[in-house]
């Protein structure tokens, strides 16, 4: 039998999996029959990441408690007794590993399931973790959608696990008040007696098993010799003993049984004259520990392994494999563009795709044919959400690692038949089809530790995304430069805006046919005394990656119109401000509400604020798209299309988008009268623009032969370093008044 602490690790190894925001089926039922809400505990000496939490937890129908250091959370703790802690580890007076050390050491807290909050790629302080008995932990950033299933993942083992011990305690207080499954041996005449529960116990009945013989023949036959040899043994034990066995009933179940006895010994005889003591089904206990470790180490939803598990068989093959002086490789496996399966169908359709998936990749482990070429064993594991890790041992080199990359890469040419509900039809197949990025790193080449292979076959599967997924990539050294690279930036960038880091410029907007300066493009830019200016193309990603974009936008939306307000106060006449969007702000939901917040804060006119999105962005869902338009210009706003003709808009929906303006992309513009293609491309883009009622806007125009031929094609509207560069707003009234006292046309 494993001790209370060892149950406990074991309940604490399982890897969370992806999930959306709204409240699971459990937790919908329990509301609507009035069930108290499960209680989390968020302990986090941050005020602005403790409201975060307490909203995307009450947001999911969890009662929410708040502690600001480890002292308070030990505390409350004891006070609320919550089914589960989220514990930051940096946090002041006691941080949080001393806090979970203290949770465990005490009766009313220690069974408490406990989430480390640790530092990104922290693995001393994981390991540290778990060393002070934390059930799991994260790193921050945190990424919600993958935190709530783990949750709940942990809190329905902690239900188990809890219901389990109560089982247990009922059963010894029923035994120890009726004496239930009693018996008595007479070893001098072999007579049994029993109390009436035990024919429901073993599933016969009583005067079927007078003997000992008659007991021994219902023993199922893989456990009869042990029990046969131990018995003489246990009837000269004075001590009490414990013995498990499996009995066959009656109608051919099979029962795990527990007997606990105890010899009485005739003085100087040592052999025993009664054998005494009560008789247990444990069928049920055993089938939920069976359970419990089942789920500490395997996926609820494919049957592979979890993270947990899949580490310590890496480890054991790691030795293994030093030993041998042999190669192993890891191949990490992200689904390409998941979130859209679950998006389109919802996610009990996207769970239905995960299964099918992993049962694809399970066949493509099993085939013979890849395996005998090179006598290698497979490890297959779910590592949460759309995430995947295989492990390749006893390779003779990377070529095998090559091979089972491409047949995973050809599998999945073959569409995903997914039962989806249909209104009207009901429950119909239909084809999902799938790619993956992989990343694979190699031992003893790529790292000689579990964390060191798992992060380098994370760090290249990002590289096959980069490279257009739907591909594989061996990890190289300098791409763990680029790693660290971005891991800076994002750590940087989480402060830039307060250490006011940040700065908006300018882009000056002109009028084509007279020159007349109409507004500008507000530009985002990054000044870091360290580091120095850092490149929108390098930074907006790692924003976007992290969602640091959405307090970003919204301090360039409400810093652009407060600007244009101040120009205005300046004696500036009525000047437009276009902010670009990203894609993560248009899909948040709340655009409109932050909108509205920011004109009504700044006092702006609507109609002196332009919002600008890619294509790409506005076709990801169209219909989503179009409404959130139409609401936009409710308020008042226009809208333009940023980089138009480098995505891949549909003109049958470009007609139905309620927008005003479309941007000619510079890399069109900048060929325009020196490549012909360039400049068909830039002459039907306008014509089709003034066909379907929007204005156009050139971008990047740097020689006046460029201008020419817009004016030419009655392009309305112009930017680039013809004109001016961009420039703080503290300029824009000078640069104003210069540009207007030459008539720049003219040249």
């Amino acid at each position: 039998m494993r001790s209370d602490d060892e149950e406990f690790a074991s309940d604490s190894k399982m890897a969370g999996v992806k999930e959306n925001f709204h409240r699971s089926p459990g937790e919908k039922e329990a509301a609507a029959v009035g069930q108290p809400l499960k209680r989390i505990l968020v302990a986090d000496d941050d005020p602005l990441a403790r409201e975060i939490s307490r909203d995307m937890l009450e947001k999911v129908g969890f009662e929410v408690h708040l502690a600001a250091d480890g002292v308070e959370t030990v505390a409350l703790a004891k006070q609320v007794v919550p089914d589960l802690i989220l514990l930051d580890v940096m946090m002041p007076r006691l941080d949080g590993f001393g806090a979970c050390r203290q949770l465990r050491a005490n009766a009313s807290t220690r069974r408490i399931p406990v989430i480390m909050v640790t530092g990104s790629d922290d693995v001393g302080a994981a390991e540290q973790a778990f060393d002070v008995k934390a059930t799991d932990f994260v790193g921050k950033p945190i990424n919600w959608s993958v935190l709530l299933q783990r949750i709940r993942y942990i809190l329905r083992a902690s239900t188990s696990f809890a219901e389990l011990e109560k089982n247990r305690q009922r059963l010894l207080n029923a035994q120890r008040i009726a004496k239930l499954g009693y018996w008595d041996l007479n070893l001098d005449t072999g007579v049994f007696v029993y109390s009436d529960e035990v024919d429901k116990i073993v599933g016969h009945p009583l005067h079927k098993l007078d003997t000992l013989k008659k007991c021994i023949s219902i023993v199922h036959e893989e456990d009869k010799a042990e029990l046969v040899k131990k018995f003489p043994v246990l009837t000269t034990d004075p001590n009490n003993w414990t013995v498990e066995f499996r009995v066959v009933t009656a109608d051919k179940s099979v029962r795990v049984i527990k007997i606990t006895g105890e010899s009485l010994v005739k003085e100087g005889r040592g052999s025993a004259r009664h054998v005494m003591g009560t008789i247990q089904d444990i069928s049920e206990t055993r089938r939920n520990e069976a359970k419990i470790r089942h789920m500490a180490f395997f996926d609820d939803l494919t049957g592979l392994h979890n993270r947990s598990a899949f580490i310590q068989e890496l480890e054991r093959s790691l030795q293994l494999h030093k030993r041998m002086g042999s190669s192993l490789a890891l191949i990490y496996l992200d689904i390409d563009d998941f979130k859209r399966v679950n998006d389109s169908h919802g996610h009990h359709v996207g769970d239905q795709f995960i299964g099918k998936f992993s049962e694809r990749l399970s066949s493509i482990c099993r085939e013979s044919d890849l395996i005998a070429r090179s006598k290698e064993s497979r490890v297959l594991a779910r590592f949460g959400g759309d995430e995947f890790i295989l492990m390749l041992s006893g390779l003779q080199g990377k070529s095998n690692a090559s091979a089972v990359a491409k047949r995973i890469t050809e599998s999945l040419s073959e569409a995903f038949l997914i039962a989806v509900e249909t209104p009207g039809q009901g429950v119909v197949p239909h084809e999902v089809y799938a790619s993956v990025s992989m990343g694979v790193s190699v031992f003893p080449d790529d790292g000689n530790s579990a964390s060191e292979l798992l992060k380098n076959a994370d760090i290249a599967m990002y590289e096959a995304k980069k490279a257009g997924k739907n591909t594989y990539r061996f990890y190289a050294p300098e791409m763990n430069q680029k790693a660290l690279r971005l891991l800076e930036l994002e750590t940087r960038l989480r402060t830039a805006v307060e250490r006011q880091e940040l700065v908006l410029n300018y882009q000056p907007q002109i009028r084509l046919s007279d020159g007349r300066f109409m507004g500008v493009e507000a530009l985002l830019r990054w000044r870091n005394p360290d580091l120095g200016d850092i490149s929108p193309a390098e930074f907006i990603p790692v924003a976007e990656k992290t969602g640091l974009i959405v307090s970003i936008g919204a301090w360039v939306m409400k810093t652009a119109c407060a600007q244009v307000k101040s120009w205005q106060r300046q004696g500036l006449p009525p000047l437009k401000v276009a902010v670009n969007l990203s894609g993560v702000q248009f899909r948040r939901g709340d655009l409109v509400k932050l909108v509205a917040g920011v004109l009504a804060e700044t006092c702006l006119s609507a109609d002196l604020l332009e919002l600008e999105l890619t294509e790409s962005v506005v076709m990801d869902d169209v219909e989503t798209s179009i409404n959130t338009f139409q609401e936009l210009k409710e308020l008042g706003v226009a809208i333009s299309i940023d980089d138009f003709g480098t995505g891949y808009s549909s003109l049958s929906y470009l007609s139905r988008f309620p927008i005003d303006t479309l941007k000619v992309d510079q890399s069109f513009v900048q060929g325009v009268g020196v490549d012909a293609n360039n400049t068909a491309i830039t002459k039907a883009i306008i014509a089709m623009a003034h066909s379907l009622g929007f204005e156009v806007v050139a971008e990047g125009i740097e020689e006046v032969h460029q201008l020419t031929l817009l004016k030419a094609e009655n392009c309305a509207f112009g930017q680039g370093w013809l004109f001016g560069k961009p420039l703080l707003g503290e300029h824009i009234p000078e640069f104003i008044n210069d540009f207007s006292a030459r008539d720049f046309f003219t040249v």
